[in-house]
């Protein structure tokens, strides 16, 4: 198995129509997580006119329950306006977990383009936290 994993959401979101009762506005890319380990890094772009319309979610699904990765001003999504976003986490994922990294469009006129991904480590783990905790420790002793 590669040690890494990532999941990309490139696509175009259509416009938000409010008599519709669809999610067509709304784009997801899922997967399964293959076994334990974490997600190490989300990457977010929102391009010029977006006007902070375009909302991206990611979700981790643990037994039927989804958590979201974000908690920003009182919200579970990130949006923008011309911004890149790279986001270093360490959260951890077991076996069977499901990732969903999801864009929703709330403009009512225009398609936006979603692009996203999120890098899954199946080998840092916490053992890689452990370590490098371990490694920011100075070396106490030696010759004095």
């Amino acid at each position: 198995m590669e040690r890494q994993e990532i999941v990309n959401l490139f696509e175009d979101v259509p416009a938000y129509d409010p008599e519709s009762d669809d999610d067509a506005h709304i784009v997801e890319e899922t997967r399964e997580i293959k076994q334990d380990g974490t997600i190490e890094n989300v990457w977010l772009r929102n391009y010029i006119g977006h006007d902070f319309d375009l909302r991206y979610q990611v979700l981790i699904k643990h037994d039927k329950d989804e958590r979201s990765l974000f908690h920003h001003l009182g919200k579970e999504f990130i949006t923008g306006e011309d911004d890149t976003r790279n986001i270093e986490l360490r959260e951890e994922v077991q076996k069977g977990d499901e990732l969903i990294v999801r864009a929703e469009n709330v403009e009512t006129d225009y398609l936006y383009h979603a692009n996203a991904s999120v890098t899954i480590d199946y080998q840092r783990g916490l053992m890689g936290l452990i370590e490098e905790i371990a490694d920011s420790v100075p070396f106490i002793g030696g010759d004095e």
